[in-house]
Formats: C-alpha cells, structure tokens, sequence
C-alpha cells in the first residue's frame, strides 16, 4: 500500500504576515516564550519531495502493519519505510516501538538527503499527535533546515505547532502566509473543510481553530 501525502502549492508571500508575528510576541505565553519560535521568511515556494502537508496514514486499514513491515525488510536502513511504520506505531498508541523505529531512522540515510528529512518531518506528526508539540516544532525546522531552502509545506505545518503551543498570533500569522499562498486550500470554511477532511481529529481541531482565528482578525 502507497502512503499518500496530501502536497501543495505555493504562490506570492505574505510580507504583513512578518510584521502580524512581531507584534505577537507579547500576546505569546510564557511557556512559549522559552522556546525560539520561528519567523516567517519572504517565500516558502520550494517543492520539498520530503514533506508534504499531511501525512495521510489511517491506523485502522487493514494490512497496514503487514505491508510496512515490507517495506522495513526491503528497505533495509531506508529512513523512509522506519518512519513510516513508527508513525503507525504512534497513532496505534505503541509509543515504545514507534520511538525505536524513529531512533533507526533518523540515525539511518545520509546526513541532509530527502530520507533523513523526511524521517524528521514525520517524526513531528509522531509528536504532535503524541502531545509534545515543542518536540513536533523541533524537528520539522530541522526537516526544513536540512531542506537548505523554504519548503512549501512549513506555513500551515508551522502554524498548528505554535497554536499548540499557545502561540496563537505567530500561528494566525504563519497561517496567513498559507492562505495568500494556497487559497484554493485555506481561505474558505469550505476550502479548509476539504482539505482537512481525512485529518485526525486533534489535527484537524487545530487548524479549524487557526482558521477561525484568522478570520477574526481580517
């Protein structure tokens, strides 16, 4: 079975968006505040085959395990397939093995290749939907850096981190920069609607949430 991975593009930058996040920084909470959050760069319009919005990977298919144990065999020490089966690990609520087939992928692949990225990039869906969202931010910004460029999928994915991190005006702002980039898939409640419709619910409450936000705020 294909692991699909819900892609985007991206279009003109949103230069507000950099001065919304620099005036939110006293609206972010002191637990936030310990943290280095990101700020926005001037574009994020480069294709990332290592990422992508979402991960979209339901638990319950039948024959999932099977066929990513599959893959772990034929892959051998590919971060790809190990990160894949951690996150089915993860959402299945078998931390302990999710985190050993995390440990081997990120110590697998070479040092900045698609692979190694990738593994980091899931990783963070790993821990966000385990509950460490400062753990999520931190290893999709090494996915990004390692990336060398703006990956187009750091907007939205940077967003649900900081509203899970109660950063919620750095989070709108970065969510701005989704919306004037990929309208078709973040502007309208319908819009949003489709593009989150096979999300997992924590997920998809995040976003839902930014959104709601960000509409205010126009």
């Amino acid at each position: 079975m294909k692991i699909r991975l819900t892609r985007s593009r991206v279009g003109a930058p949103c230069a507000a968006a950099l001065l919304a996040l620099a005036a939110a920084w006293l609206a972010i909470p002191a637990a936030a505040q310990t943290l280095d959050l990101p700020t926005p760069a001037a574009s994020y319009s480069d294709h990332d085959p290592a990422g992508a919005i979402y991960p979209d990977m339901d638990p319950s298919t039948p024959d999932l395990e099977a066929t990513l144990n599959q893959g772990v065999r034929r892959g051998r020490n590919n971060p790809v397939p190990l990160a894949q089966r951690g996150l089915f690990y993860t959402l299945q609520g078998q931390r302990s093995r999710g985190q050993r087939d995390y440990d081997r992928a990120l110590a697998s692949g070479e040092d900045g290749s698609a692979e190694r990225r990738y593994a980091h990039w899931s990783y963070g869906w790993a821990l966000h939907a385990s509950g460490d969202h400062a753990g999520a931010l931190e290893h999709w910004r090494t996915s990004a850096q390692l990336h060398g460029g703006n990956p187009n999928w750091v907007p939205s994915t940077y967003a649900i981190a900081l509203w899970s991190l109660g950063a919620r005006e750095p989070a709108v702002a970065f969510f701005d920069i989704a919306v004037r980039e990929e309208p078709a898939l973040w502007e309208t409640d319908a819009a949003v609607e489709a593009t989150t419709r096979d999300w997992r619910p924590n997920d998809r409450l995040a976003i839902l949430s930014i959104h709601n936000q960000w509409q205010s705020a126009r």
